[in-house]
């Protein structure tokens, strides 16, 4: 059973990769606003550049969930944690996937 606790911050995480993936989706002009690094604009050139991206979204994401799992009840931290590793093998399965679709519709 999800503790309130658990359950925000689980819908939190979730929230995170959807944006993160919303972010990818988007092909329309940004504008960059003064002091915004280049990087941020240079689109990945590689299917395996993409993957990285999105592997370091994600080890961001299970950091994060980590450090809040760690702020819990001890009789809710291992439950948060496993939550958390489980969620951030899921996210891995997917980049691997959208990175895989991506490089196949640039062919």
């Amino acid at each position: 059973m999800l503790t309130k606790k658990r359950w925000s911050q689980a819908t939190a995480a979730a929230l995170c990769c959807f944006v993160v993936q919303l972010c990818f989706a988007q092909d329309g002009p940004t504008v960059a606003q003064p002091g915004d690094p280049q990087r941020w604009y240079d689109h990945d050139s590689t299917e395996n550049d993409y993957y990285l991206t999105l592997k370091k979204e994600a080890e961001a994401v299970y950091q994060e969930a980590k450090t809040n799992c760690r702020s819990l009840e001890k009789s809710d931290r291992a439950a948060c944690l496993k939550d958390a590793q489980t969620q951030y093998r899921q996210d891995l399965q997917e980049a691997k996937s959208t990175a895989w679709h991506a490089g196949k519709s640039d062919k």
